[in-house]
């Protein structure tokens, strides 16, 4: 009888210095995301101006830390996790200011259908698929 085949997602799963290195990256990306959502309700409440740019980085930032520890290849709950990170960190951020009630009007561009939220929601999902296409990319 032929040995069972040994795949990269088994050397993962019983390397307990792989398990420890996607979980120190799935942390710091969860803190990297709180970040930037913390930073960007304190700059719309400060300023009472929405930041194009938070969305977006914050949904990327777990998974292209994930993508720097050495990607999710083989290891689709990282990949699964990576994701869900990036999307609750913006939801709770907008969350955040829609419960605060800021008077947000500034769109990336003018007149545009949906306004704000329209430019939050394509603006985390772009993030998101970035995110997760890094995450699993082992390049």
């Amino acid at each position: 009888m032929a040995p069972p085949e040994h795949s990269a997602s088994t050397a993962a799963r019983s390397d307990p210095r792989a398990a420890w290195g996607t979980s120190r990256a799935l942390l710091v990306g969860a803190a990297a995301a709180a970040t930037v959502v913390a930073a960007w309700v304190l700059l719309t409440g400060l300023t009472g101006k929405t930041y194009h740019l938070a969305p977006p980085l914050a949904a990327l930032a777990p998974g292209l830390l994930l993508h720097f520890e050495g990607g999710a290849e083989g290891r689709r709950r990282a990949l699964v996790l990576a994701t869900a990170i990036g999307a609750l960190a913006v939801l709770v951020g907008w969350a955040i200011i829609a419960a605060a009630d800021f008077d947000l009007g500034s769109t990336f561009i003018p007149d545009q259908p949906g306004g704000v939220d329209g430019e939050v929601l394509v603006g985390g999902l772009v993030g998101l698929a970035l995110g997760a296409y890094l995450a699993r990319d082992r390049r």
